[in-house]
């Protein structure tokens, strides 16, 4: 396993999901190569996020990524995001 350590920001629903606004943790690097493959990872570490039924969007260092998106670079100290859809009025 190739472990890249990053800060994972929630907001929203998925903070109150989570019950942090953020945490330190290891992503197994050999383990995603795609948007969808990162997004199942932080799933698999958070499984209460599958309330969301896979509605939120993840960001790399303040820029989306899309499911179909391929070879997605994440390095030790990168900063996630786990954006649910905002809603309100």
């Amino acid at each position: 396993m190739t472990a890249v350590s990053v800060k994972l920001r929630f907001f929203a629903k998925s903070k109150e999901l989570v019950g942090c606004s953020e945490a330190d943790i290891a992503l197994d690097r050999d383990n995603f190569a795609t948007g969808a493959s990162l997004k199942d990872q932080i799933c698999t570490l958070f499984p209460c996020l599958a309330q969301l039924n896979g509605c939120f969007v993840l960001s790399v260092n303040q820029e989306y990524v899309h499911p179909e998106d391929c070879d997605i670079s994440v390095k030790s100290g990168d900063e996630l995001a786990v954006i649910p859809p905002i809603s309100g009025g």
